[in-house]
């Protein structure tokens, strides 16, 4: 009788908040367990859903997650009867406890590459392989294809893997995937770059609401020196290196190696948003690398299909590395805004 779970689910729009139909059996709205964020009332996190033949109710904020009929009894008992008596005929709730099946929300558990469905290894393909020739055309040699995955329909698989992240899909294509780890090896985070033209360039996916972005957790020697850049295909002709993907340098998993790290930003002074977020880690203290003139190109990446090898450009990093007084002196010179 789904029908009649889709009657009621649709009956919570004036009851919740942010009420909004996604598609035919999904719903989404602020959560009425935990009210979802206190901050921002605008957050939706809590999703109506289909499984099989029935209804049920998950909040990625606070977990909360129930069979359609409990959520219905939490927030309006005197719709619970009604709807306790037009599914089951009878006004007890015997059968409306029925645990709902959550092992679709992956976010519940540790996300281990093993657990992902139908995800092509780079390492696996043919040498002919369209993601392959893209690869080596970047320069990036066959033995990192094992930190990348190839995948034919990126929402579609996204969808399948990590529940909700695409609510419409109205067009789909090819795309790498660059997974992110922690130091358990569990997915955090992945990153669907698109190797034809097209937009946007990157996807990058939180598996939980509350993971950072920060690539190479998995690899890293916390003992060493950290490098820290923006992407994380640049991190893998570094040692010892994260990436944080485009987004804030100001995450737990950066802030402890402050004492010992260096930040590599791209090379763009002209660029507003880059220019202001290294005055921000200058000013904390962090040790920066900032390019000089001669160097033209825009990133690691770029510096190694230049023809610059791994070994010059940690060279180039370590003579063009600064810190306090002397950082903002040369990051006042380097900036063309």
């Amino acid at each position: 009788m789904i029908y009649v779970d889709a009657k009621y689910a649709s009956m919570l729009s004036p009851r919740v908040r942010n009420f909004k139909q996604q598609k035919d059996y999904l719903w989404n709205f602020s959560c009425p367990i935990c009210g979802d964020s206190k901050k921002d009332k605008s957050k939706a996190r809590g999703y109506i859903y289909r499984k099989d033949t029935s209804l049920f109710y998950k909040c990625h904020n606070c977990g909360y997650g129930s069979s359609l009929g409990n959520l219905i009894k939490e927030v309006d008992s005197r719709m619970y009867s009604e709807y306790s008596l037009e599914k089951f005929g009878a006004t007890n709730n015997k059968h409306v406890n029925d645990k709902p099946d959550l092992s679709i929300f992956k976010e519940d558990t540790p996300l281990k590459v093993s657990n992902l469905k139908h995800a092509n290894f780079v390492s696996t393909l043919d040498d002919s392989h369209p993601i392959k020739k893209f690869l080596r055309r970047r320069h990036i040699n066959q033995d990192l294809d094992k930190h990348f995955f190839w995948v034919p329909r990126f929402k579609e698989w996204v969808n399948e893997n990590i529940v909700m992240k695409f609510h419409t899909i109205k067009s789909d294509e090819p795309r790498l995937v660059i997974p992110f780890f922690d130091e358990d090896k569990n997915l955090i985070a992945l990153q669907g770059r698109a190797f034809g033209n097209e937009e946007p360039k990157y996807y990058t996916l939180k598996v939980k609401e509350d993971n950072h972005k920060v690539f190479g957790l998995d690899r890293l020697d916390k003992d060493r020196h950290v490098y820290v850049v923006e992407g994380p295909i640049d991190s893998l002709f570094l040692d010892n290196c994260l990436a944080v993907a485009g987004a804030t340098f100001d995450v737990p998993q950066i802030e402890q190696f402050k004492d010992n790290c260096t930040i590599v930003f791209d090379n763009e002074p002209r660029n507003k948003e880059l220019v202001k977020q290294i005055e921000k880690v200058i000013n904390k203290g962090y040790r920066v690398c900032l390019w000089n003139d001669s160097i033209r190109e825009k990133d690691i990446n770029d510096m190694i299909m230049a023809g610059k090898t791994p070994l010059t450009i940690h060279t180039l990093i370590e003579h063009n590395s600064v810190q306090g007084a002397e950082a903002v002196a040369k990051f006042n010179l380097w900036r063309k805004i």
